[in-house]
């Protein structure tokens, strides 16, 4: 997707949940653009940290093939049906020009980016709030959130949308030369 189009796109859903008073909605984009902000910020501050999230692509794409029951036959050593032998090799290949020996290390948690770079509390407190209405929560199933409550959240929620989509922006314009992981933005 890439980061200016992924941060565009996540704004537009903030803008469109916020008009609409979908504060789920809202949530969840509202904490995407926080991460997104929270890697941008950590990819620019150095190059190893750029290249941990380039290399996290490949750990996200085992992942996912984790998930999906079929990462042991995916990755090197595996046992290897023909249809995921190009797979295979893809991640092998793409995997070693980054620098990448093992394909089973796990991804980096956008926590350990959040602590990193020293705003672990900040970053806690903002994704537990949004989480609370991301999620079926017991505090959203059961006790349904005053219309005026909605609007201090939304109101909350969208500044904090605006002020995401802005910084990663800012970073990605002053840092366009030396962020590989932003460069397709």
């Amino acid at each position: 997707m890439g980061l200016a189009s992924g941060t565009i796109t996540t704004h537009a859903h903030a803008v469109r949940a916020y008009r609409e008073h979908s504060l789920p909605y809202l949530a969840w984009a509202t904490r995407g653009l926080v991460e997104l902000a929270l890697w941008t910020e950590y990819c620019s501050r150095s190059p190893v940290n750029d290249q941990l999230f380039l290399q996290d692509t490949i750990r996200d794409h085992v992942g996912l093939l984790a998930a999906l029951g079929i990462a042991e036959r995916a990755v090197p050593g595996g046992d290897n049906p023909a249809e995921l032998d190009q797979l295979q090799a893809l991640l092998i290949k793409v995997g070693s020009t980054l620098g990448m020996n093992d394909l089973s290390a796990k991804f980096t948690p956008v926590s350990k980016a959040a602590r990193d770079m020293g705003v672990m509390d900040l970053y806690t407190r903002v994704n537990t709030v949004l989480s609370k209405f991301v999620h079926p929560t017991a505090l959203v199933t059961n006790s349904p959130v005053p219309d005026e409550l909605v609007d201090v959240f939304s109101n909350m929620f969208i500044q904090i949308s605006d002020v995401s989509a802005s910084a990663i922006f800012e970073m990605v314009k002053h840092e366009q030369k030396s962020i590989r992981c932003v460069k397709k933005a």
